[in-house]
């Protein structure tokens, strides 16, 4: 199994060599499927730390309140100054990822 960057080398050559992506698979021993797939799993890639570095340009300030009751405890996220997510004690993990994900694609 190639590394990202090994393969990032793999689509550069074949970007420069003036081939067809096929063709080039062939004379370099990779299969055509593979080339297909590296080719999209980049995409994704160079996509999400494109958009990691535009979230994360800096610091985010945070706010530490005093402690609630166990019964009330909750996290409370704020993104911005126009989004808040209040999260009770004993949330589902998945859901949250559900909606930090849907989050993320805006």
């Amino acid at each position: 199994m190639r590394t990202v960057k090994e393969m990032r080398v793999v689509l550069e050559n074949w970007e420069s060599s003036g081939l067809s992506q096929r063709r080039f698979a062939v004379r370099e021993g990779i299969s055509y499927t593979t080339m297909q797939y590296w080719r999209r799993r980049l995409k994704v890639i160079d996509a999400g730390a494109t958009a990691d570095a535009e979230a994360c340009r800096g610091f985010v300030p945070v706010e530490v309140l005093a402690p609630e009751s166990a019964e009330t405890a909750k996290i409370e996220l704020r993104i911005g100054n126009d989004l808040s997510l209040s999260i009770p004690r004993g949330f589902d993990s998945k859901e949250l990822l559900r909606i930090v994900s849907v989050i993320r694609e805006c």
